[in-house]
């Protein structure tokens, strides 16, 4: 017998990504643009590659996670950015760095410096 049936543990939120994929967008930890695909990282360190572009994703995903735009082909989800460095280099949590575009690179430094302070 539970002490509280009534109450159910939330369901995580699942997002259409493709074909017959539905992913929970917490568990991606970035997203690597290839032409009209695009290659999904999760946290269990799997991947896999949809047939939509990383634009329409980060569309589809934008109401569940902060997905930041580093470079023209990569994109992260802020929840597992671990740090940024001054010329704009972000560092993962799994140690990956990611190199953004010369254009991005202050946007990018300033963005994850105005994050860190708001915590």
């Amino acid at each position: 017998m539970h002490l509280y049936p009534s109450i159910s543990a939330p369901k995580a939120p699942s997002v259409h990504v493709g074909a017959h994929t539905h992913v929970n967008p917490n568990t991606i930890v970035r997203m690597v643009a290839l032409r009209n695909y695009t290659q999904l990282f999760f946290t269990d360190r799997k991947s896999f590659i949809v047939s939509r572009t990383l634009k329409y994703l980060e569309e589809t995903l934008q109401p569940h996670g902060n997905f930041i735009r580093i470079n023209r082909h990569e994109s992260v989800n802020e929840l597992y950015v671990k740090k940024c460095m001054k010329s704009g280099v972000v560092i993962l949590k799994d140690d990956s760095r990611i190199v953004p575009s010369r254009r991005r690179a202050k946007k990018t430094y300033e963005y994850f410096n105005g994050m860190s302070k708001l915590y």
